[in-house]
């Protein structure tokens, strides 16, 4: 396996994308070896476990190459060809020039047009149909990730497989509703587009919300939600003693559990968002549009989740969850996420797919 990063520890979504590879190969093949091109270091297994050392990389020597994130194919490119006597796979996890698109797309929606990211989409499209081409398989997210791989790069190498290593542990003890404090929470990353959407949907959608219900929260986790938080207590002084500023949060699965609901308004339209799943593993109930929860089959809101697409849909369900239901019917919306997500999201899916691959 060559990766650009350590696969060892989970710190975001391309660690976790990594790890969970890395756990699906070696629990189907007795003997991997783990390449970091960034460090030049190579981790083997030997009787006394894994021992990290410095080597060249000699691809000859493989039956299979998994290549992850795209960025570390970039890298050993020069070292791949059509014609060689091993396997090659490379995980991509989403495409990126349907990101670049729907990044401009989305700068169109929220008032501030992005033209860089149609400038950069013919070199990625280039890059990615390369990777296409020197592939016998790529690994993507979801199934929605694959049809669009596919349909973009006229091909059927696409292949879905989902992160699994979430940290969803088996033996989290549920909180009922009435564990719960009375709050919106919301993980993100509040940096780059994203923080334009946060903004705008503070705006349209949390102000109008917290501005009629005093009662309730909004708790902030997530990468410079510091900023974010000192921004809108600035900008709407008169909630401020109903924004909550978290700093670093170990533990998400606790986070999530503690709120009355979960907001996960994404509107991306690809990839599978971890932080949703986290958030549904975590017994809570998890609101967003239909796009924050791509890659999770048989989601049925006001059962197992809660969707909603325009800004006054999202404020109805906020005010179902705070003001209509009843505490037992907000504990079966979450209990059934986590059920969907325990059912959906386990090794041997992966394993499955891997094993496919490798006999193809």
């Amino acid at each position: 396996m060559i990766c650009n990063a350590s696969p060892f520890k989970i710190v975001d979504g391309v660690s976790a994308a990594l790890g969970s590879l890395l756990d699906a190969i070696c629990n189907v093949s007795e003997e991997v070896d783990v390449y970091v091109v960034n460090t030049n270091l190579f981790y083997k297994q030997t009787n006394n476990g894994v021992i990290r050392e410095i080597g060249s990389l000699r691809l000859n020597l493989y039956h299979v190459v998994f290549v992850s994130p795209i960025t570390a194919m970039f890298q050993i490119q020069r070292h791949l060809s059509k014609k060689r006597e091993f396997l090659v796979i490379c995980q991509i996890s989403d495409c990126m020039s349907y990101e670049l698109w729907r990044s401009f797309v989305l700068s169109l929606k929220y008032g501030s047009i992005n033209v860089l990211p149609l400038v950069k989409i013919p070199y990625y499209y280039f890059k990615e149909f390369q990777v296409r081409n020197i592939s016998d398989s790529v690994l993507l997210q979801t199934a929605r990730d694959v049809s669009i791989f596919n349909r973009l790069y006229f091909t059927l190498k696409g292949v879905a497989l989902p992160n699994i290593n979430l940290n969803l542990g088996s033996d989290l003890q549920y909180k009922g509703i009435s564990n719960k404090q009375n709050s919106i929470g919301w993980c993100a990353t509040f940096d780059g587009e994203y923080l334009k959407l946060a903004k705008w949907f503070f705006r349209n959608v949390i102000f109008v919300f917290l501005t009629n219900n005093k009662n309730v929260s909004l708790s902030l986790v997530g990468k410079n939600n510091k900023n974010f938080y000192l921004f809108l207590v600035e900008k709407f002084p008169q909630l401020k003693d109903q924004i909550i500023f978290n700093g670093y949060v170990h533990d998400m699965i606790s986070f999530n559990a503690s709120n009355k609901v979960v907001i996960s308004p994404i509107f991306k339209r690809y990839g599978l968002i971890n932080k949703t799943i986290e958030a549904m593993f975590s017994g809570v109930v998890v609101l967003g549009d239909v796009a924050a929860f791509n890659g999770i089959e048989s989601c049925v809101s006001y059962e197992n989740c809660i969707i909603a697409e325009k800004v006054d849909e999202f404020i109805f369900s906020l005010d179902h969850v705070f003001n209509m239901l009843s505490d037992l019917e907000l504990d079966n919306i979450g209990s059934n996420a986590k059920r969907l997500i325990q059912k959906q999201f386990i090794m041997e899916n992966n394993e499955k797919v891997i094993n496919k691959l490798l006999k193809n």
